[in-house]
């Protein structure tokens, strides 16, 4: 009998879901994360069309992730995720992704369940009564810290685009990803190993987007400014890559 505590879904990767780099986009996993999640909440009876209808929707607070393995171009990545137990105001949901045994990623995510009309936090504690008992694995061993503020050292002015819009109605959360990948400054052979992205404030089509930057190292740092409110913050760290070389020489 399937154990229905945790889903898998395969993923094949297209040209467009790699950088320029041959390295696979930040914003390519964390699709990945949100179609799985969404995908077992649906099995589970708590999928998005289950929540609207009692006026309620899944927002995401924080996501992390950390990248061990670059797969290649058109490889099929078999993605794996479950949810924890919650409090009912936070659900935490976590994830790997293998490439056939081999492990390639993992990553933890934080969400809550809001008022889909009144725009707030909305307690819920039975999301999950169709599960008997749920996991208590974790895909890290150490709980996630919360990224705290900076001071950015350099500034870029943004507009969110109408096709960024989710049906939340607000920017998508995949979209930040690529929003701070396209205006940090990296050199085009430099590739996310490890990204986290913690969510304050939800953004509109109207809004206006101050994003502040540093970089220590290899380390990267954004932070999001709409209205004078923090709307987000972002941690990643950047590794060196040669891919194309690798596959030159394994041609050769």
């Amino acid at each position: 009998m399937a154990d229905n505590r945790y889903f898998e879904k395969d993923y094949y990767l297209r040209p467009s879901d790699f950088e320029c780099n041959f390295t696979l986009k930040p914003s390519s996993i964390l699709d990945i994360f949100q179609d799985v999640a969404g995908s077992h909440a649906n099995v589970l009876g708590s999928g998005f069309i289950d929540l609207i209808k009692k006026n309620l929707a899944w927002v995401l607070v924080s996501t992390k992730y950390e990248l061990y393995k670059n797969p290649p171009m058109y490889a099929t990545l078999r993605a794996k995720t479950w949810p924890l137990k919650s409090n009912g105001i936070k659900f935490q949901r976590d994830y790997l992704l293998y490439l056939g045994d081999e492990l390639v990623a993992k990553g933890t995510s934080t969400w809550t369940i809001i008022d889909y009309t009144l725009r707030r936090v909305s307690v819920q504690k039975d999301v999950y009564s169709s599960l008997e008992e749920m996991a208590t694995d974790t895909a890290f061993s150490e709980k996630q810290k919360k990224l705290v503020d900076f001071e950015g050292e350099y500034f870029v002015n943004v507009t969110p685009r109408r096709s960024e819009i989710d049906i939340n109605g607000h920017f998508n959360n995949i979209r930040y990803a690529t929003l701070v990948i396209d205006n940090m400054q990296a050199s085009l052979t430099e590739s996310v190993r490890c990204f986290q992205i913690d969510y304050n404030k939800e953004i509109l089509l109207s809004d206006q987007i101050s994003i502040g930057f540093k970089r220590e190292g290899n380390t990267v740092f954004a932070t999001g400014t709409v209205n004078d409110h923090n709307a987000f913050r972002v941690e990643l760290k950047l590794e060196e890559t040669n891919i194309l070389n690798q596959l030159q020489n394994e041609e050769k």
